[in-house]
């Protein structure tokens, strides 16, 4: 075989992800802060006679302000935490399994319900054929194909080793 197992996740990706997700929560809380404060600054410095454009004024800031908070929530904070619950399983991970054969990345692209999205993984062994999943930002790390080894955890493809013999 190669030259050992070259693991597709670490404690530095926890690192990683944290930090990465700790900015945009802050980004969020920043607009969102931001808004609050220039409502609280209109209030403070209207006149009576433009009191008529200050609830518009206020409604529109807390609505686009609030969109945005949300639109980061859901599309970017949510992505990071999931990806963070995935690398933590397969860190601290269940049973491990090694699964060897010709593994071919798919084009099936799952999304799991709350979760992180995965590519399907063929794998054509000596006598049967079979599948494995990787997580759609950990493909890039493997060959598109190859033969060998890999370590799976519920599943996933977690390590991989690529045989001397492959073509």
């Amino acid at each position: 075989m190669g030259s050992g197992f070259k693991e597709l996740y670490s404690k530095k990706d926890i690192e990683t992800l944290k930090k990465r997700m700790g900015v945009w929560i802050g980004a969020a809380c920043a607009v969102g802060g931001a808004a609050l404060f220039a409502c609280v600054f209109l209030c403070a410095v209207a006149a009576r006679a433009h009191s008529n454009l200050l609830l518009p004024i206020m409604i529109c800031i807390s609505t686009v302000g609030g969109w945005i908070v949300i639109t980061l929530y859901r599309f970017v904070i949510v992505e990071y935490r999931n990806a963070l619950k995935h690398v933590r399983a397969m860190l601290e991970g269940g049973e491990t399994e090694t699964v060897s054969g010709r593994f071919t990345l798919t084009k099936d692209r799952l999304f799991i319900k709350n979760g992180v999205a995965i590519v399907r993984v063929a794998v054509e062994g000596e006598d049967s054929a079979s599948s494995v999943r990787i997580y759609d930002k950990k493909k890039k790390l493997i060959p598109a194909s190859f033969s060998g080894r890999a370590k799976t955890v519920y599943g996933f493809i977690t390590a991989y080793e690529v045989s001397d013999d492959n073509p």
